[in-house]
């Protein structure tokens, strides 16, 4: 984990807020007006309210404290609680909770990241629905084996981040896995200019993932087509 602040928006109960990800900070913190906009603030008793101490920024009074289900780049973290004060302008996500969602500092800012399974293939991935397809390397597609290149002039540039582009070389079929439960077999696009494989919006709307501290799961209310 990178050991710096970094400023990135999220979403608490769909309230788009901009918060700063520090994992010098433990626990996680939102002022008191966005948590009143959430309608699920509860003010402690005068007595139980503390004092809780932030490097480089002293001390903040904690009054309350407030239950919201978080959104990271798209991706839907099961519901987390934190900590509400009045002293604070801006979310403040701590440690607690960047190891519970399981988030990894990358180029285009802090992701999620799990494990999925690929044929016979177990890596970790990151989910990210700033991008629609599921982008390879092509050395992980060469791996799993059910790679196809692409015609020179059915190659295509793909953007994955504001003034970034890969090129897209192939593609790669494979039957996912996540935590147990075997999917229908899926298409990813494959490029020789990224690393490892990040699964984008698509599949998480198709898959319906959602994000818990033990990794993603199939969402057993409406699951998709599992063989």
């Amino acid at each position: 984990m990178i050991n710096k602040q970094l400023i990135e928006k999220i979403k608490l109960d769909k309230i788009e807020v901009e918060a700063i990800f520090d994992p010098a900070v433990f626990k996680s913190i939102i002022p008191k007006e966005i948590a009143t906009k959430t309608g699920r603030f509860t003010e402690l008793e005068e007595e139980l309210k503390y004092e809780l101490p932030i490097p480089k920024r002293g001390k903040v009074r904690i009054i309350g404290y407030c239950s919201a289900i978080p959104e990271v780049a798209g991706c839907t973290v099961l519901t987390s609680t934190f900590e509400v004060s009045d002293e604070v302008k801006e979310v403040i996500i701590g440690k607690q909770h960047l190891n519970e969602w399981n988030i990894i500092f990358t180029p285009q800012g802090p992701r999620i990241k799990g494990k999925v399974k690929l044929g016979f293939t177990e890596l970790e991935a990151i989910f990210d629905t700033t991008i629609w397809p599921s982008v390879m390397s092509k050395k992980l597609a060469m791996e799993i084996g059910h790679y196809w290149e692409l015609e020179d002039k059915h190659k295509y540039d793909l953007q994955i981040t504001q003034g970034r582009k890969v090129r897209i070389i192939g593609h790669c079929t494979a039957i996912p896995e996540i935590a147990g439960c075997r999917l229908i077999p899926a298409d990813f696009v494959v490029s020789d200019e990224v690393e490892g494989l990040t699964i984008g919006k698509g599949h998480i709307i198709q898959w319906d993932l959602i994000f818990t501290p033990e990794g993603p799961r199939v969402n057993r209310y409406s699951p998709p087509e599992i063989i």
